[in-house]
């Protein structure tokens, strides 16, 4: 019987064991006001052009395909993975297992997941607070130009220009519990090298656990440049490491394929 940390659950179902991992309560966020810094939007503008972005947000869909390696000892963790999108506010993750089919999906503001038996639905926010991670592009760092987000410029930390962005909301209660995004971009690429967020669990979404993706490995495909090398950490230890293997667009995806049941 595998473990409770198989492959889809390292990938996307960690809601199921975040408890495993030390977590701590949030800081209450607060925002009186929504910032635009001038110079974050300038880095976060050219970064997403230099990766091509555009092009991402009017293709009708993308695939890909991925490998997965466990950063763990479990190396039954290891496997294939489909993760397909139609923008950023409609991804799904999709893997198999002995059990079957397992797959997590995000549909604007919702989110379930489904391992076998083992079904779940929940606030898209508490494990994708960040929109569609994997993709730099389809992340809140490709969101750059909602006039909702606050965006601020930390500063140049080595090589790498640091940008922190929080979602807004006129809900006070969810401002408390929404957390920033650190996001890190190469001062001379202009790419996204490093985003740090914070997840929620569905049980109790005042927690907050700090993770962190890594990418490495930019290559030109279909003129976007992707990272084909993706890292994924929580307290600063390697879960998994994603190795992309074949991306393809326009594969002819609905919004079926992205129901939340």
């Amino acid at each position: 019987m595998r473990s409770a940390r198989t492959l889809p659950a390292v990938f996307f179902s960690f809601v199921l064991t975040i408890p495993i991992f030390a977590q701590q309560t949030a800081t209450p966020t607060t925002q009186s006001s929504t910032q635009r810094d001038p110079q974050a939007l300038a880095v976060l503008t050219a970064s997403f052009k230099v990766m091509n972005g555009s092009y991402l947000t009017l293709a009708n869909d993308a695939s890909f395909q991925i490998t997965a390696a466990s950063g763990t000892s479990d190396q039954s963790a290891d496997g294939p993975i489909t993760l397909k999108a139609m923008g950023p506010k409609m991804w799904r993750m999709e893997a198999d297992t002995p059990n079957g089919l397992s797959t997590f999906v995000v549909n604007g503001s919702n989110a379930a997941s489904n391992l076998g038996t083992d079904q779940q639905s929940f606030l898209a926010f508490s494990v994708a607070e960040v929109g569609n991670w994997f993709v730099p592009a389809f992340s809140i760092i490709g969101e750059y130009a909602d006039p909702t987000l606050s965006v601020s410029y930390v500063g140049l930390e080595g090589t790498m220009h640091h940008i922190q962005i929080l979602r807004t909301s006129a809900d006070p209660i969810l401002q408390q519990i929404l957390s920033p995004c650190d996001v890190f971009i190469d001062s001379a690429t202009l790419l996204p090298v490093k985003l740090k967020y914070s997840l929620h669990p569905p049980a109790d979404l005042g927690v907050r656990i700090p993770a962190q993706v890594d990418y490495s490995d930019y290559r030109l495909t279909s003129g976007v440049l992707l990272p084909y090398d993706v890292k994924f950490s929580i307290h600063q230890r390697l879960v998994t490491e994603y190795t992309v293997t074949n991306v393809s667009f326009n594969v002819g995806l609905s919004a079926s394929d992205f129901a939340v049941k």
